[in-house]
Formats: C-alpha cells, structure tokens, sequence
C-alpha cells in the first residue's frame, strides 16, 4: 500500500508488479480525496481499455 500522490509512482508500480497478460494490483490510498481522483484519472488515460476494470 502507498499513497497515491504521485501518479507516475502508481503507474510505475503497476507495470512493476503486473504479470505477461497486464494483471497487477497497486493498492494506494491517500488523506487527500483529490489525490485518489486524480491517480484515478490519470491511470485511467494511461492504462489500455482492456485493463481498466483494475483502476
């Protein structure tokens, strides 16, 4: 678990952890609820259709 602050951190870890056919799982979380919408958003734009179910 981490904070969601920054988005390009989550996304990192995301491609870190994710296996060959794009599953991972990043948990994060944050005091800020801008932060989380904001990862959210931002991981939404910058992960394929097919695995946004994940974000």
């Amino acid at each position: 678990m981490r904070p969601c602050g920054n988005d390009n951190d989550t996304l990192a870890l995301l491609k870190m952890v994710a296996d060959k056919t794009g599953r991972g799982c990043v948990y994060g979380m944050d005091i800020q609820e801008s932060a989380i919408e904001n990862t959210s958003s931002f991981l939404k734009m910058a992960v394929d259709d097919e695995h946004h179910v994940w974000v």
